[in-house]
């Protein structure tokens, strides 16, 4: 109860000093119930706009120079979510991290049309699962299904405005982008889900009229590009023109090939391109059983980005793959356990099939980690999970220490283990009792990974 006081007293104090002299602050604040770690950023554009750390009541505040509008996210721990903020708006939001999106709520000037986006969201996590099945049904049918489910969407929309004469046009827009472009993705992805559903040889024949709604859809918003509807829609988009390219492709492209060419070809805003390119090929890297570059993708990528930064980190990764490879023995480095203890890595695997997994608190939360690791282990009694946080920072170690995780160990800035994690992401090497490298890259929520440990398991 003395949370919830403390909570409203927030409200209050914005209410209050809503015409005093420094009325043109923003300020954006709440309570996270069950934090995960102690501090909330603010994030614009992919970059960190401010920070600040949760008190002795898990309550935070920012106070905000705001020039303009915008979309932003708020991130703590490893969730997100958003928050559309104004000049002088003074938003608080409550949440509970044991589930973070449905126990959000928004409260204070400015709040209706933050509820409203959280709505949004929720909807659209269950339209994910209710359209499942319908890929099944021909497309006209399919794009009927649409077409109501769009109806349903404008009413709320509708209803929303009605209540709420005062929205800007900009924040309309953020709106409509997240209830509409959920769905037309959906179409984006049919041809490829009707034909895998069926278990069809050749994709069926399309009406142009099925994708009339593009012509509306601005393609190079910027101030859209950090919203998951859109961006999810650009690449479904860039997908679903590959994979038609493909059916006249004489030269036997990889899809994402094809795909890297599509997003070139189509003459996009260079952040825009520069953000497709980078998706495209990571997709690729990462759904292969074990993660690696395709030459040919990589090569292509590397003649048409502009962004020196995504340059840099695919760089890091191609230093990550090439550190280690399959049917190579281990390289063997140090470690250092929770008392400070300098371990090498060969010993502790010591004739064991061992899953070697990489990690840092801003990577996994440790629920998550620990959750994975524990049914892991329960799965697989006969291999050993080794834990190694890369993050040796004093609040990192805590996290580690204070874990129900066994088998957790440091990674010191002069082990020669540094060299596999130059990227810093979250990779898995699979070794075998032999210390011979089965799986030199693969990650704990790859879709290869319960097979990959399986076959592990049975190596003698």
């Amino acid at each position: 109860m003395k949370k919830i006081l403390l909570f409203l007293l927030l409200v209050c104090f914005f209410s209050c000093n809503e015409t005093e002299k420094d009325s043109d602050w923003t300020y954006f604040g709440g309570q996270i119930i069950n934090p995960k770690v102690d501090y909330v950023y603010l994030v614009k554009n992919g970059e960190v706009l401010d920070s600040t750390l949760l008190d002795n009541e898990n309550n935070f505040l920012m106070k905000l120079k705001l020039s303009d509008e915008s979309l932003f996210q708020f991130k703590h721990g490893n969730e997100f979510q958003y928050v559309y903020l104004q000049p002088k708006d003074s938003v608080l939001v409550r949440l509970n991290t044991w589930d973070f999106d449905e126990s959000l709520v928004f409260t204070g000037n400015g709040a209706e049309k933050n509820n409203f986006l959280i709505n949004i969201f929720l909807l659209n996590e269950q339209e994910d699962k209710d359209f499942y099945p319908y890929f099944k049904l021909d497309y006209q049918t399919f794009a009927n299904k649409i077409d109501s489910t769009l109806a349903i969407k404008n009413k709320l929309l509708s209803n929303f405005l009605e209540n709420n004469k005062q929205v800007s046009d900009r924040f309309l827009k953020v709106a409509k982008a997240g209830l509409t472009l959920n769905l037309y993705r959906k179409k984006e992805h049919y041809s490829y889900g009707h034909m895998k559903l069926l278990e069809l040889k050749d994709g069926v024949a399309i009406d142009d009229n099925f994708y009339s709604y593009r012509k509306e859809i601005n393609l190079n918003d910027t101030t859209l590009l950090y919203f998951h509807p859109y961006q999810n829609y650009l690449n479904s988009l860039i997908y679903n023109k590959a994979l038609k390219s493909r059916e006249t492709d004489t030269l036997n492209q990889s899809i994402s090939l094809l795909a890297l060419q599509k997003v070139v070809e189509q003459s996009y805003d260079n952040t825009v391109k520069n953000m497709l390119l980078r998706q495209v090929l990571l997709e690729s890297f990462l759904k292969k059983p074990t993660c690696n570059f395709n030459a040919d993708e990589l090569n292509y990528y590397e003649k048409n980005t502009t962004e020196g930064k995504d340059k840099t980190m695919i760089i890091k990764l191609i230093n990550d793959a090439n550190s280690a490879k399959n049917g190579d023995k281990l390289y063997n480095f140090n470690v250092v356990d929770k008392n400070g203890k300098v371990h090498q890595i060969n010993n502790l695997i010591d004739k064991n099939n061992t899953v070697l997994y990489f990690w840092a608190p801003n990577t996994f939360s440790i629920e998550y980690l620990t959750s994975r690791i524990q049914f892991l282990e329960k799965q697989h009694p006969n291999i050993l999970f080794l834990g190694i946080n890369t993050n040796t920072k004093p609040e990192s170690k805590e996290v580690s220490l204070n874990s129900n995780l066994k088998n957790q160990f440091f990674l010191p800035d002069n082990s020669f283990g540094k060299t596999h994690v130059n990227s810093s992401f979250p990779r898995v090497i699979l070794i075998d009792k032999n210390l011979t490298i089965v799986n030199s890259f693969t990650y704990l929520s790859s879709k290869h990974f319960n097979n990959q440990l399986t076959e592990l398991e049975k190596i003698k």
